[in-house]
Parts: structure tokens; C-alpha cells; sequence
């Protein structure tokens, strides 16, 4: 049996067993990188926990002479904050020179 074979084997028996209720989502089985993410605020340049920051994004690829979909630019913004929320909101994306 291949590692790929095993570890696929191995996942799918401990979703079964999520999905039968043998074993709760807790934040015991959760992966420990995933706890106290944070993401940098563009707007007001704090660092803020993933639950408070939204993101709005934008293709910029015509604007700076490539074809559509090929640029796409993410702003990062409280969304607890009006004054972030309005920033983000005026945003129009980075110009290449």
C-alpha cells in the first residue's frame, strides 16, 4: 500500500466518523495553525484577528494593460472600523508605471 493510498484511507475514516457523530468538531481536532490568525489592516495598519478583517478585492489587469483576470489585488480592511469600511470602499487598486 502506497503513503498516499494509507493517509487518503486514513482521512476518509476519521470524515465518516465526523459525519456519524462519532467524533465532535472541536477546537481539539481543529489544526493548531489555524488558531490566532491575524491579518495587517491596509487602511489603518493595525494587526487585527481573522474574525475582524474583510477583504475586498479587484481585477486590475485592464487597467494596467494585461488581459482581463490576469491581476487581481486584495485589500485587507477592519470590518468593524466605518472609517476602514470607507477606505476600502474608495479604493481603486495599484497603478504599474
Amino acid at each position: 500500500m502506497s503513503v498516499w493510498t494509507y493517509l487518503s484511507a486514513r482521512i476518509s475514516g476519521v470524515m465518516e466518523a465526523v459525519r456519524k457523530g462519532n467524533i465532535p468538531v472541536t477546537t481539539a481536532t481543529q489544526p493548531q495553525h489555524l488558531y490566532g490568525l491575524q491579518f495587517r489592516c491596509k487602511a489603518c495598519n493595525a494587526m487585527r484577528p481573522d474574525a475582524q478583517i474583510s477583504v475586498r478585492s479587484l481585477d486590475t489587469s485592464e487597467a494596467n494593460g494585461m488581459p482581463a483576470g490576469t491581476l487581481k489585488e486584495n485589500f485587507n480592511y477592519c470590518n468593524d472600523r466605518p472609517a476602514c469600511r470607507e477606505t476600502a470602499q474608495q479604493w481603486k487598486g495599484f497603478l504599474a508605471k
